[in-house]
């Protein structure tokens, strides 16, 4: 008996309820004026929401799904404004809250 294994291509997306979760992250920190701009990248191999303080700037965060490494280090990883990884997560949820609080951080020095 032959057994031919073909390859699932596993194109990395957000969906619908990753989407509006980090829109919705977003939303509140325009309006107390921490982020000004996102963007949204999706390539065969990850899937990027970018945050932005100004427009033209390089992303103060972007939260990237890659599939690949869903089994390993988990799918999910918050990095900073360098490349920089603040956390790597396997649930979505984890990474959102991490989002959130680094934008209420963000937002505390900016008041001070």
């Amino acid at each position: 008996m032959n057994v031919v294994m073909l390859h699932q291509r596993q194109d990395a997306r957000l969906e619908r309820f990753e989407l509006q979760t980090l829109l919705g992250i977003y939303g509140q920190m325009v309006a107390r004026g921490v982020w000004k701009d996102y963007a949204l990248n999706m390539t065969g191999q990850e899937a990027r929401f970018a945050v932005f303080r100004k427009f033209g700037e390089a992303p103060q965060f972007s939260i990237v799904k890659n599939p690949k490494l869903a089994k390993r280090q988990g799918a999910w990883a918050l990095l900073n404004q360098e490349g920089l990884v603040l956390k790597r997560a396997h649930d979505f949820h984890i990474i959102a809250k991490h989002l959130r609080q680094q934008g209420e951080r963000l937002e505390k020095r900016r008041r001070a």
